[in-house]
């Protein structure tokens, strides 16, 4: 049997209340019963304030039925004729009109709250982001002021530390390519490039987080050359991150699959791991901003966010899809093979001479080792 919730049940209680006061008001004073209409707007305003459009709309109908039987020909009656028909149903439309409003203002206020919730949630992790680094980096170059460590122990940490710098480098550089796309100030420079050409620049740059967690990485790619017109450093980028996220959430020697093909008109990228996953709730928020994956583990939600974002700018489309939790997950791009006419370049650098927003790519510590 469905159950009320008792919330929900006090929002139509409230309803009630606020046209049975705009009711009592009209019949004990006078002045208006000849125009008894805007305190019934009234019930009807406050009842979708406080409950939405529900209550609202609940609302209209009580106060359209008070008027009818109180105000219009014949009184004490609900039957009416044309004339005060209209009248009724002019009434329950402009009523019905302030219910959706105010259910609107409702909407937007929930997604304002959960915004500044991920917002928060954002800032903390991106804390968290920024300590562990600084840590690692505060304790390298302590260890090597006071000289307590042998040379080969030192020169482990400042490796290490050199890695966090790296780290904290790309968090930084993914909050400014996004600020950058937000207010569309990044552009592309499209020039005609060869897949292959990029996933093998995009697999060494991912390298180190790789083999850092002994993952297994096997690159499929067609025989025939995969052309197409992307910006080659963002499109870099774009695999990189992929790349990135799914070493970094997949457990200790784990498998990562790259491979890519054409269909039709377009270009299919794929990258597939049997590590974290997500859940079906989850999945349609994987690449928004401020957005923790899977079972909560500190994902910041810049990568992906990233990802979906350059992969529009290119003119094509990013999707996810997973099993479930600790099931592993598949990202997929698809990128027109045509994208658009490539920018002027300049002689010199072979490049646009104005570059908005940031000009290099992203190296994150990620990796991998290409299967034959």
């Amino acid at each position: 049997m469905t159950q009320v919730r008792p919330r929900v049940l006090l929002d139509y209680v409230a309803a009630l209340v606020a046209v049975a006061l705009a009711l009592a008001l009209t019949l004990q004073l006078p002045p208006l019963q000849t125009s008894p209409s805007p305190l019934f707007f009234g019930a009807v305003m406050v009842s979708a304030w406080y409950g939405g459009l529900g209550p609202g709309l609940f609302a209209t109908v009580l106060s359209a039925l008070a008027l009818d039987y109180y105000y219009l020909t014949p009184i004490h009656s609900l039957s009416m004729g044309l004339a005060e028909s209209i009248r009724c149903l002019a009434f329950v439309s402009t009523a019905a009109v302030i219910s959706s409003l105010n259910a609107a203002r409702h909407r937007l206020e929930d997604v304002l709250r959960q915004r500044d919730r991920r917002k928060d949630e954002f800032l903390a992790l991106l804390a968290h982001e920024l300590r562990a680094p600084m840590d690692v980096i505060a304790n390298a170059l302590e260890t090597c002021r006071r000289r307590s460590a042998d040379q080969t122990v030192q020169e482990g940490l400042l490796r290490n530390a050199r890695r966090q710098v790296e780290t904290v480098n790309r968090l930084i550089s993914e909050l400014g390519d996004v600020a950058a796309v937000g207010k569309g100030k990044l552009r592309l420079f499209k020039t005609s490039v060869e897949l292959t050409t990029i996933v093998s620049q995009a697999v060494e740059t991912a390298a180190s987080l790789i083999e850092e967690k002994d993952h297994h990485l096997t690159v499929e790619l067609p025989p025939e050359p995969l052309q197409l017109e992307a910006d080659a450093l963002r499109l870099e980028q774009i695999l990189v991150e992929l790349l990135a996220h799914a070493a970094r959430y997949t457990p200790k020697g784990g498998q990562i699959q790259l491979g890519a093909e054409r269909a039709g008109s377009d270009i299919i990228v794929r990258v597939r791991d049997n590590g974290l996953g997500f859940s079906a709730d989850t999945r349609p928020h994987v690449f928004d901003l401020f957005v923790r994956d899977g079972d909560g583990s500190a994902e910041l939600g810049v990568g992906l966010h990233l990802v979906r974002r350059l992969v529009e700018l290119h003119g094509g489309k990013a999707t996810a899809r997973s099993p479930g939790l600790h099931k592993g997950s598949e990202y997929l791009i698809r990128l027109p093979i045509g994208a658009g006419r490539p920018e002027e370049k300049t002689p010199e650098s072979g490049r646009p001479s104005e570059v908005v927003g940031p000009a290099a790519a992203v190296r994150v510590g990620a990796a991998e080792s290409a299967a034959t």
